[in-house]
């Protein structure tokens, strides 16, 4: 088959929008482009924000969340997907039961809870829903490390903590956990996979 005539694959992200193109779904699809798949996308919130500080964010209905996605998984086989902020609890089950209804492929669970700045991007009990019920559907988690610490309780100093940090969550129902940060000076990434 002539390399012109093959689709590249399709992948879904599910995340906010940052106006300024640091984080988001602005930088997921040009990571998705960069890796030579086709993006499609569902925005969960609208972010006013610069690359130095987030100010507010007005966030789309799980409706919304739903209308997005439904004609894309419709549409086109979607082979990867990857979520990012997801900021209440009924965006979390939305993409939770499309997942399950739809039959969408396992995703990568990048949990957003807040902006480096310190503004929350994760209502609370939107925490509880995606440990109780999108984390088990994930086929990785990549929290940094303050989201490590947020999820778990643990305080991570050491990559034995990150190591810990990526058991406990495991223990909570990830398949796959992979810890992203900066321990000291040597940026350092930690993963534990089942089996």
């Amino acid at each position: 088959m002539p390399a012109s005539s093959i689709t590249p694959p399709v992948v879904l992200t599910i995340a906010g929008f940052d106006p300024s193109g640091g984080a988001g779904i602005i930088a997921d699809i040009r990571t998705i482009v960069a890796l030579g798949c086709a993006p499609v996308a569902a925005v969960t919130s609208i972010t006013m924000q610069n690359s130095e500080c987030v100010s507010g964010a007005f966030h789309q209905t799980a409706a919304a969340v739903r209308a997005q996605i439904l004609p894309v998984v419709t549409q086109f086989r979607v082979a990867a997907v990857k979520t990012g902020m997801l900021p209440t609890r009924e965006s979390v089950m939305e993409v939770v039961r499309l997942i399950q209804e739809q039959k969408i492929p396992a995703p990568v669970v990048d949990p957003v809870l807040r902006s480096t700045s310190g503004y929350e991007l994760m209502e609370p009990d939107a925490k509880k829903v995606l440990l109780t019920g999108l984390m088990p559907l994930a086929r990785l988690i990549t929290p940094n490390i303050p989201e490590a610490e947020a999820l778990t309780g643990i305080r991570i100093t050491s990559e034995d903590d990150m190591y810990s940090a990526a058991r406990k969550l495991r223990e909570m129902g990830a398949r796959a956990v992979l810890i992203k940060g900066d321990i000291c000076t040597e940026p350092r990434l930690v993963g534990v996979a089942s089996g």
